[in-house]
């Protein structure tokens, strides 16, 4: 039983795939995203920055967090609304089942959103390094990435650096999914994964500094841990919220479904 799930799982999962590839969407915001950060930096300062001094004017830039959550989301923001005009949910659960249509929605959602945003920073990253050098003299004692940036390989401070960020994304991405399945329509799908970001970045003023997701993003100092600390404790923080999110979306799409098949 457990490998027949498994194996449905892992068949839808693979066609989610396929669909957003074969989609133009992700290649175009994939570029987009790459642009926005090479903007936002030159908008930010006219000089001539290395690349762990521009990834650090990214992650703190809250209005370009804004624009960035939605690229990564984009290509994925309506996955669940054009299964439901198309039909194509119930069809799905009849020939699998819920748990596995639900669970390769919400993972697809999560690394689609997440790889937009970390190849596109990677991309900066190792493109202006080339250009300008790491720049790790701004990686100054007590901060979360210093033992990355002083030990053996420099650029991991970078990695981790992105990595960070872009998990915040995936969070975003699979919070718009959830709402996209509670309130239906093409707008409210694309435009969910900024909402959730507006809502979250309020909701953040009155959380504890460990939970807040534009802290993870940053580079969470409240755990007063170094880098590898720091990525594992931000991965747990951030698949709670995803499962918290998934449960929602879960619930609300078997609803459906059911009413749909019944």
């Amino acid at each position: 039983m457990m490998r027949r799930s498994i194996k449905l799982f892992l068949g839808n999962l693979r066609y989610e795939m396929l669909r957003v590839f074969s989609s133009w969407k992700i290649y175009s915001c994939f570029f987009l995203y790459i642009i926005l950060i090479f903007t936002a930096v030159k908008m930010d300062t006219n000089l001539a920055v290395q690349a762990y001094g521009g990834l650090d004017i990214i992650t703190g830039l809250s209005n370009l967090n804004k624009l960035l959550v939605i690229t990564a989301a984009f290509p994925v923001a309506t996955i669940y609304y054009d299964d439901i005009i198309d039909n194509y949910a119930k069809q799905v659960v009849l020939r699998s089942n819920k748990s596995s249509y639900i669970l390769s929605k919400i993972v697809v959602c999560a690394i689609i959103s997440f790889l937009i945003s970390f190849a596109a920073l990677l991309t900066y990253s190792i493109v202006v390094a080339f250009k300008r050098g790491i720049g790790i003299g701004v990686v100054y004692p007590g901060n979360v990435f210093y033992d990355y940036a002083y030990g053996r390989m420099p650029f991991m401070a970078l990695f981790a650096k992105a990595f960070l960020f872009s998990i915040v994304s995936s969070v975003y991405a699979v919070l718009g999914l959830a709402l996209s399945a509670v309130m239906t329509g093409k707008f409210v799908a694309v435009a969910a994964p900024l909402f959730m970001n507006m809502l979250m970045e309020q909701i953040g003023n009155i959380m504890p500094k460990e939970l807040r997701l534009f802290n993870i993003q940053d580079g969470n100092s409240a755990y007063g841990l170094g880098t590898s600390g720091t990525l594992i404790v931000s991965i747990v923080v951030v698949a709670g919220y995803i499962l918290l999110a998934g449960i929602f979306f879960s619930y609300y799409v078997r609803k459906r479904i059911k009413d749909e098949i019944n």
